[in-house]
């Protein structure tokens, strides 16, 4: 049972139903609300962690305002409903969902392309929020950071971000398979742009199943990002049936220098086009 009083419900309590998954940051739980108002009996996943920075907490505040106004267009950020400090833990209090993209990646035996689509622009927007509303870089997308809610995906842990001119941006940080060249370099002030390229990284995954740099250990995938070549890209794209357009739109995502990759408002702006055109180009 997790206490949880506030100054409107002071015996409001969670009950814990069970454990949905552990990371280094803490634990997450299926719980249920115990005299909540009208939340009253229905089910949360709650996260709790031992300790969480300024920097994150500020995060997820800003996210929760940003949700609260309803006039605001959706974030595909994970409903957030509050924080809260209890017994020298944090709690966050989330909507719940269904499983993570990898899983869902793995455990389908086909998903035809127009949901693959729909996916990605799911996935577009949510970056697109961290980028314009919060103006953080999130530096570590993967599909495992994005959780089925309904029949769309949410982006669900932003404990790495930080604003670009952070100085603590030269910090390798994120999951190998989509680190961008410049992050496993360790190079000063990289900026927005890594984010596209993981995301490019995370796409190839979606139309394509299997990881775009594939090898035996984490040191043979960073050689392979290092020594990148757009040939590389192609050669793994033309192995499938995947439309042109769509083989255009990784290019331009995964591109060694940063600079040259799209923004993630072309890449949003791309991929709404490809659905009002239903991929005829």
């Amino acid at each position: 049972m997790i206490e949880a009083p506030n100054d409107k419900f002071p015996q409001r309590k969670f009950a814990i139903q069970t454990a949905l998954g552990e990371g280094s940051q803490g634990k997450v739980y299926l719980v249920k609300a115990i005299n909540w108002g009208i939340n009253d009996q229905k089910q949360y996943a709650i996260k709790q962690q031992t300790n969480i920075n300024e920097n994150e907490q500020a995060i997820i505040n800003n996210i929760i305002n940003y949700q609260n106004e309803q006039s605001n267009p959706p974030s595909q950020i994970i409903k957030t409903y509050e924080i809260f400090i209890q017994n020298n833990k944090v709690f966050i209090v989330m909507e719940t969902g269904e499983m993570d993209l990898y899983k869902y990646l793995t455990s389908k035996q086909q998903i035809n392309l127009e949901e693959k689509i729909r996916i990605m622009k799911q996935l577009s927007l949510s970056i697109q929020f961290f980028h314009e509303n919060l103006k953080l870089v999130h530096r570590d997308i993967k599909p495992e950071n994005f959780i089925k809610v309904g029949n769309e995906f949410k982006l669900i842990d932003f404990g790495l971000a930080k604003k670009p001119q952070d100085r603590f941006m030269t910090q390798n940080v994120g999951t190998p398979f989509f680190q961008a060249p410049e992050q496993i370099q360790g190079q000063n002030n990289y900026t927005f742009s890594v984010d596209i390229w993981s995301l490019g990284c995370v796409f190839f995954e979606i139309l394509k199943g299997q990881t775009l740099f594939n090898a035996n250990n984490i040191q043979q995938v960073q050689n392979l990002v290092l020594n990148y070549h757009q040939k590389y890209l192609e050669d793994q794209l033309n192995q499938n049936d995947i439309p042109q357009n769509l083989k255009s739109l990784l290019i331009q995502m995964i591109q060694y220098n940063p600079k040259d990759r799209l923004t993630i408002q072309e890449n949003t702006l791309i991929i709404q086009l490809l659905i009002r055109i239903q991929i005829r180009i």
